[in-house]
């Protein structure tokens, strides 16, 4: 009988987050020519702000099924990435929140910005022009562990008024959210700064069944102040639907540039995709003389196997030979070398 060469794997994970024209995971290596803006919408739609089109309905219609509805939760900008996290929630990755998050319960309030948010943050509450200082200035907040707070909503430190947010930080609050609550999840975002190419980036999107959170001028004066949930669009006539954190209800706009010449012009956009855990056994083992083939794409659930490349150090006595996601496990050249070799690490 022969002997069995074992292997005992040692993963590390890394994954970056992907841009277009503007992204990262840190708000200081955001490209300069590309200023963050701000939202500075409250919890009720403004009187001057268009509602748009709430009933409709054409062969051309695209909308993502499955979005859960949030109305404003100490900010547009939590709301509004709290429902594409409520999505991924609803199609199994179901460690973001807890329980049910088709619709707004009390855990998914807490998952978007919770009473400790509220307190140190929100408190005292401050509307333009005054800006209270909070205790993200002082001593004695707590550790970041809502939506909110990934987001920096409200911080006086950031220059944020109660319930306002950057556009930077998007991309950051929903890296760190997701990773907070499972660390085995695999997170991908971009940004997409309003161009000629960004209405097929985001029927893209749509058509791949990826909600996105997108940066709009509700009331037309030329500037950012509202973040939306974007889920639909419609080719026949180039408009996109939304949930708008004010009502349940799914609303329709023109798809165009923010101008001060019209309401609800997009500034930018940012799409996020989640992909699954990669669940591994403890041990590989193959006979003394023989090899052991194995395909990585076996051991995950619902990856985009296109953001993982696999690399190896730390092998002495096992070779392995590495075909895009199959590994090719053999023993070196050392005679009659059998045993367990632990200190392998695979890169994913």
């Amino acid at each position: 009988m022969k002997n069995l060469l074992t292997i005992s794997v040692v993963f590390f994970i890394s994954v970056n987050i992907s841009a277009n024209n503007n992204d990262g995971l840190k708000k200081d290596d955001i490209l300069t020519e590309l200023l963050p803006q701000q939202s500075t919408t409250g919890k009720f739609r403004p009187d001057n702000v268009s509602i748009g089109i709430t009933e409709r309905s054409t062969k051309n219609q695209i909308i993502i099924s499955g979005v859960p509805s949030y109305l404003w939760r100490h900010g547009c900008g939590p709301t509004a990435l709290g429902m594409v996290i409520g999505y991924y929630d609803g199609i199994g990755f179901s460690a973001l929140i807890d329980g049910n998050a088709s619709t707004q319960t009390n855990n998914v309030n807490n998952a978007i910005a919770n009473s400790e948010h509220y307190n140190d943050y929100s408190e005292p509450i401050d509307y333009y022009p005054d800006l209270f200082t909070d205790m993200s200035e002082t001593d004695g907040a707590h550790t970041s562990n809502c939506i909110a707070d990934f987001m920096e909503t409200s911080w006086s430190s950031e220059e944020s008024r109660y319930g306002s947010s950057w556009s930077n930080l998007i991309s950051v609050a929903f890296t760190e959210y997701v990773q907070t609550c499972n660390d085995d999840y695999f997170t991908n975002t971009t940004y997409e700064r309003f161009s000629g190419a960004s209405w097929d980036t985001y029927k893209n999107e749509i058509n791949n069944n990826r909600p996105v959170v997108l940066l709009v001028d509700s009331d037309g004066n030329g500037y950012t102040d509202h973040f939306v949930t974007g889920i639909g669009y419609d080719e026949s006539n180039s408009t996109y639907a939304i949930y708008d954190t004010w009502d349940n209800s799914i609303h329709w706009y023109q798809w165009h540039r923010l101008s001060n010449n019209y309401g609800w012009g997009i500034y930018d956009f940012n799409t996020f995709e989640i992909n699954g855990i990669v669940n591994l056994p403890d041990l590989f083992s193959f006979a003394e003389d023989g090899q052991l083939i194995e395909n990585f794409a076996n051991y995950s659930d619902d990856i985009d196997l296109d953001v993982f490349t696999l690399t190896v150090s730390g092998n002495t006595e096992i070779n392995a030979e590495i075909d895009g996601l199959n590994v090719t496990f053999t023993a070196t050249a050392t005679e009659n070398w059998n045993g367990t070799e632990r200190n392998r690490n695979i890169n994913i």
